[in-house]
């Protein structure tokens, strides 16, 4: 069991722009006080799945960001058929198009690093921490189509930072389920 304090904020709004849609910006921000074990650190979201997750960095792998403080934006904007409208049998379908980028900043501090172990219970060496998003935002834009059959979601998605990184996927094409009325 461990004793720690962790302050959380989250700012979220959204701006209508008619015809063209509208658009959702959420900014968040993480500080963990305490030194602790990873797993109950900051754990940004990767999504390893076919699965398109509006709430995950969806080619970042699990684990590959850990940190004790960060900062974090998302812009969405979903176009409520603006463009696909312009084409017959696109409007008589429904489909909408959307697209999307966010970015993450944080850091680790050394005390927390120093207590990731170096071996695993078995004895293999353990990946070392990537901490690089002290020095540069991790970045992933999105667009797709939504509303396909009322519920299915296609998105293509770009890793535009951290390509080197073990492991790194640049593109991804997922699939989800999104409802809109």
């Amino acid at each position: 069991s461990f004793n720690y304090n962790r302050v959380t904020a989250t700012i979220e709004k959204g701006l209508s722009f008619g015809y063209w849609g509208h658009t959702n910006f959420t900014v968040a921000g993480t500080k963990i006080f305490e030194t602790l074990p990873y797993p109950i650190l900051e754990v940004q979201r990767g999504n390893q799945s076919f699965f398109y997750s509006s709430s995950a960095y969806n080619l970042v792998n699990y684990f590959e960001f850990v940190t004790d403080q960060s900062v974090s934006i998302k812009a969405e904007h979903h176009f409520n058929g603006a463009l696909l409208n312009r084409i017959p049998l696109m409007k008589k379908l429904k489909w909408r198009e959307f697209a999307e980028g966010r970015a993450m900043m944080g850091s680790l501090s050394q005390n927390n690093i120093n207590m990731i172990p170096i071996l695993d219970n078995i004895g293999n060496v353990v990946s070392p921490v990537n901490n690089l998003i002290n020095k540069e935002p991790y970045v992933e834009v999105a667009y797709g189509l939504e509303n396909i059959f009322k519920i299915l979601q296609v998105a293509a998605v770009h890793r535009l930072t951290h390509l080197n990184n073990p492991g790194a996927r640049r593109f991804g094409v997922k699939f989800g389920f999104s409802v809109s009325f």
